[in-house]
């Protein structure tokens, strides 16, 4: 047997055989110096990265507080619509997106969102600052608390419902400071398109989630529609393009149009995303308003702009409001605004059927309620709904769609043929009459003065007039004089009767009768060969102004009415210009628009004064005038002089004098004088009305000048040329300065009146221009009687009051004055 076999049974596998004990292991120690090494890099990199880390804090923290110092001058800007605040962190980069920023700013619609209903309450509060990784972007989250609702009142009122949405925006690092930019197509995604039942949305990837949940709702709303209204037939043969749009410019969608091929509406990010349900419920709302606006423009097949625009925006609204989407904005105060504007009758609204839709002036009033042609198209269908209760507003939408004309259009619900208006229209008697009902919904009939009304009413021009009585405390009519050949009537200063111009022959004669306490006086000859067309009080007197078509030349009168005894008046007639004293003695003659001379009473012979016009008194012993004196350089200078009898001139001012209380435009053009009047309740106070040299350019200024104070005021901008004559007027107490201008173009004239105690101003406009003045104060000087179309108009400024008075037998009545009772 070999030596080198080993045996091994099968019991001995696996047994431990001890062997030779190992060496013993000794633990390892590192030198004591590569210890202290390694312990002092360790510790030196841990106080490095708390170092950066603290750093890094430090720069994002100061990062934060610019981006925060640069966003609250955007909450400013935002909140006082100031654009130019907002340029100061506003970035250049991209001009069309800056300028969309700057118009949001200016229309209040930077951080509002009044066109969707929203109207924010507050600022709102930081809630994120999200940095980029190289530090150069930061987005900032807002939380703005909104109101819900349709007026601006909402925010004050803690009723109103509340909601907060988060809005996002974009900031980059300027030299300066950072900067406001446009979110990057990064932000916003790629466009993504959802089909729907009844549309198809288009929208950024960002919004994803909200975009979907709205497209859901959206469908129900319009799947609904027909199982609600009746009008419309199921399903709905409608398929709508809806995008929800990334530019800042959609935030404004008052200016988007809704009868395209797709509906434009801001993406929710822009908007500002919903923190709960209520605020998406509050961003559904005011995404269905126009939805359904553009539904309801698709079913109609109606398409801009070719058919009454106007009566168009009031039909949606009027089916929005029956959906609960929008309230019907006109109320019965916009009743009273309207009869401040021109009236049109029922068949002259027809001259709002081609007009271009305008854009609201204020930035959180609804489209009908500051504008007059709108108030009146919504007016329209409120009447429609009285005469036809069950009238279908889809059936009226699509007739608008396709109708050639208004009468078209109108006919379907009132008879059409014959009748006044302008518009062939039967029913304008029923059309006034519901508007006096709105009106009067206001006004309590016991406020009005207990006085009676005179109008010289007729059956048209050139037919005979009939001397009407009215009695506003009663409601009662009574015909005092018929068939007459009346042509004008104004009332007398003391309201004990009327001066009336009547003729007597197919010729031009004429003679003037004051009718008083039911007896006819008449007017001491020469006969009034001119037609009147204006009355002034002076005093217990009147001044008469009159216009001789032959010879196109004015003529002017003095009514002594204090001489009315027995059968007869006294008058005296001027060929010139006369401006009379206040106690009625003294008068001025301006001739051939330039020379100036004195009566010192009546009956007195007439002396030169100077070379000048626009003559006033300040008083009965002081009067005063313009003169254009020339500049050594050529140019003229307009002064005023005042003369105080019997010899004492002194310069008061130049014209320059006035230009600092002008508007800056209005200095860069030449002006002139066209009549001044002392202040009835300040007698340091010079009344100046300017107008433009330009003869082609129309407004006027009229400029208050204490020559005590030296200091000049602004108090009415008029918008159309005033007449030469006089135009500077006062109510008879001296409370209001009143001027009319015209406009020529349009026939339109506006009577502004300034409170000269309370230094408030208010403007009512006519395109009745039948009568100069056409108006007439009350005894206690609190209302305004003011003849239209139909109906007289008793206004209460200072009640703010309206009282609508509707003609029962009379086509038209064109003069009306307050009288007392008897």
């Amino acid at each position: 047997m070999s030596k080198q076999f080993e045996w091994v049974t099968e019991e001995e596998i696996g047994w431990d055989v001890p062997g030779p004990p190992p060496p013993e292991k000794r633990p390892f120690f590192p030198p004591r110096h590569l210890l202290i090494l390694i312990t002092l890099l360790l510790t030196a990199a841990g106080v490095g990265y708390w170092q950066l880390q603290q750093r890094a804090a430090t720069v994002a923290a100061a990062i934060e507080q610019d981006v925060i110092s640069s966003h609250t001058i955007l909450q400013q800007a935002a909140a006082s619509g100031d654009s130019e605040l907002l340029v100061t962190i506003l970035s250049g980069r991209d001009d069309r997106w800056a300028d969309q920023q700057q118009a949001l700013t200016s229309r209040y619609l930077l951080t509002d969102r009044w066109p969707l209903g929203l109207y924010a309450s507050g600022s709102g509060e930081v809630l994120d600052v999200t940095l980029s990784p190289d530090l150069t972007e930061v987005e900032v989250v807002t939380a703005v608390p909104f109101a819900v609702g349709w007026e601006q009142e909402i925010v004050n009122d803690p009723t109103a419902p509340q909601v907060t949405l988060q809005q996002t925006a974009v900031y980059r690092q300027g030299e300066i400071r950072w900067l406001l930019i446009a979110p990057t197509p990064e932000f916003w995604g790629e466009m993504q398109t959802e089909n729907g039942r009844f549309l198809t949305l288009t929208y950024p990837q960002r919004d994803e989630t909200w975009a979907k949940r709205l497209l859901t709702d959206f469908d129900q709303q319009l799947a609904d529609l027909c199982q609600t209204q009746p009008d419309y037939p199921c399903p709905l043969p409608l398929h709508m393009a809806v995008r929800f749009d990334t530019s800042p410019a959609a935030l404004d969608v008052l200016l988007l149009s809704s009868s395209g091929s797709e509906l434009r509406l801001p993406t929710p990010t822009l908007v500002g995303l919903p923190t709960n349900e209520a605020a998406y419920d509050a961003l559904l709302q005011g995404y269905l308003s126009y939805l359904m606006a553009g539904a309801f423009t698709q079913l109609a097949g109606w398409r801009c702009c070719d058919q009454a625009p106007l009566l168009h925006r009031a039909l949606l609204d009027r089916q929005l409001a029956d959906l609960g989407l929008r309230p019907w904005p006109l109320q019965p105060q916009h009743y009273q605004q309207m009869f401040r504007q021109p009236v049109a009758g029922l068949g002259g609204l027809g001259r709002f059927w081609s007009m271009p839709q305008p854009l609201p002036s204020e930035p959180y009033t609804l489209w009908p309620l500051d504008n007059h042609e709108m108030q009146q198209s919504y007016a329209l269908l409120d009447y429609l709904q009285t005469v036809q209760p069950n009238i279908s507003w889809a059936e009226a939408h699509k007739r608008l769609a396709t109708a050639s004309e208004y009468r078209t259009w109108l006919q379907k619900y009132v008879p059409v043929g014959g009748g006044r208006g302008g518009g062939g229209v039967v029913g304008e008697q029923g059309w006034l009459e519901f508007m006096q009902k709105q009106v009067e919904t206001a006004v309590d009939a016991s406020l009005v003065p207990n006085q009676q009304i005179q109008l010289m009413c007729s059956n048209g021009v050139g037919r005979p007039a009939n001397l009407v009585r009215y009695d506003p405390t009663t409601d009662q009519w009574r015909t005092e004089l018929t068939d007459r050949g009346f042509l004008f009537m104004s009332p007398l200063p003391d309201d004990s009767g009327v001066l009336l111009q009547e003729r007597q022959t197919q010729r031009s004669q004429s003679w003037g009768i004051v009718w008083r306490d039911g007896h006819e006086i008449p007017v001491q000859q020469p006969e009034l060969h001119d037609g009147l067309f204006r009355v002034d009080p002076l005093g217990s007197d009147l001044v008469l102004y009159g216009f001789d078509f032959s010879n196109r030349t004015n003529s002017y009168s003095h009514l002594q009415t204090g001489n009315c005894q027995g059968s007869s008046c006294s008058l005296q007639t001027y060929t010139d210009l006369a401006v009379w004293s206040p106690d009625g003695q003294k008068v001025l003659l301006q001739k051939d628009d330039q020379y100036l001379f004195l009566k010192r009473s009546p009956d007195a012979p007439e002396f030169f004064i100077s070379k000048g016009y626009a003559p006033f008194w300040l008083n009965n012993l002081t009067y005063g005038f313009a003169i254009q004196a020339a500049n050594s350089d050529g140019s003229s200078t307009e002064n005023i002089f005042v003369m105080r009898m019997p010899q004492e001139i002194w310069l008061w001012l130049t014209t320059a004098r006035l230009l600092p209380a002008l508007p800056p435009e209005a200095r860069l053009r030449p002006l002139k004088i066209q009549d001044m009047a002392a202040n009835p309740h300040n007698p340091e106070e010079i009344l100046v009305a300017l107008v433009y040299a330009d003869e082609e350019r129309e407004g006027a200024f009229v400029v208050a000048y204490d020559r005590i104070l030296q200091t000049s005021r602004l108090l009415l901008t008029l918008p159309y040329k005033i007449t030469p004559t006089r135009p500077l007027q006062f109510s008879p107490n001296g409370r209001f300065l009143t001027i009319q201008s015209f406009a020529q173009a349009d026939a339109t004239w506006t009577l502004d009146f300034y409170d000269l105690t309370t230094d408030e101003p208010f403007r009512l406009t006519s395109d009745f221009v039948f009568t100069l003045p056409g108006y007439d104060w009350s005894a206690d000087e609190q209302w305004l009687l003011r003849v239209g179309d139909g109906y007289l108009h008793l206004y209460s400024p200072g009640q703010n009051l309206d009282r609508l008075v509707v003609y029962p037998n009379f086509p038209r009545c064109n003069f009306a004055a307050w009288v007392n009772s008897h």
